[in-house]
């Protein structure tokens, strides 16, 4: 069998150096592995992104259509803000999961709880998250639930959701050096926009380095 040992000595012998700071910070500690910074070196940017916000932040506003539509999304994504920490069944209203921390938890609810209305609706596997939906952080709802037997209610006051998830597109501002980790990383050529080099600008390319 493969050893930790063996581990070790293999990305040793890859990096060129001892890990053995690494395995301890990432692998058996509780360090978070620096991902942006690292991204950064192969001519990536890596930002943290809510469910909510537009992949496009930041661009120009949109006219006409484009505009009406970004209103709607806008409307839409804003529905995501709230948030109670609870994870349900797929198909049930049973509580799957339960964030620690989280509004729900500090409320007293648990793995198992069944859930069965919200501020006196009776709620499904689908509408408990339009109910939530409805609402925006720091209001409060109310949550009927049954634990085995019992039924019970919890009073929990929603807040903004904290998951966020990492958006990674190619740095336009990459240097060569970073850029050329990129290439070897995907294996292929790419321009400063990380896109593949077409086979004409690969040409091009050759004939400018054969005249030179």
């Amino acid at each position: 069998p493969i050893t930790e040992t063996d581990v070790r000595d293999a990305t040793a012998a890859l990096a060129g150096r001892r890990m053995d700071d690494f395995f301890d910070r990432y692998i058996h500690g509780t360090d978070e592995l620096p991902v942006p910074a690292l991204l950064r070196q192969a001519g990536l940017s890596a930002r943290a992104r809510a469910e909510w916000e537009p992949e496009d932040a930041g661009a120009a506003p949109a006219a006409g259509n484009h505009q009406r539509q970004r209103q709607r999304d806008v409307l839409k994504d804003d529905r995501q803000r709230a948030w109670t920490g609870i994870t349900l069944h797929p198909e049930r209203t049973a509580i799957k999961n339960v964030v620690p921390d989280s509004p729900a938890a500090r409320a007293g609810l648990t793995f198992n709880d069944e859930i069965v209305a919200v501020d006196d609706y009776r709620v499904n596997a689908t509408t408990f998250a339009k109910r939530i939906a409805d609402r925006r952080p720091g209001q409060a709802c109310r949550i009927a639930y049954f634990r085995r037997e019992l039924l019970q209610e919890a009073s929990l006051t929603l807040t903004e959701n904290p998951e966020r998830k990492l958006v990674v597109k190619p740095d336009p501002a990459a240097r060569a050096g970073a850029i050329a980790v990129r290439d070897g990383w995907l294996g292929i050529k790419t321009t400063g926009s990380g896109e593949p080099r077409s086979p004409a600008s690969r040409r091009s390319s050759r004939r400018a380095a054969r005249v030179s």
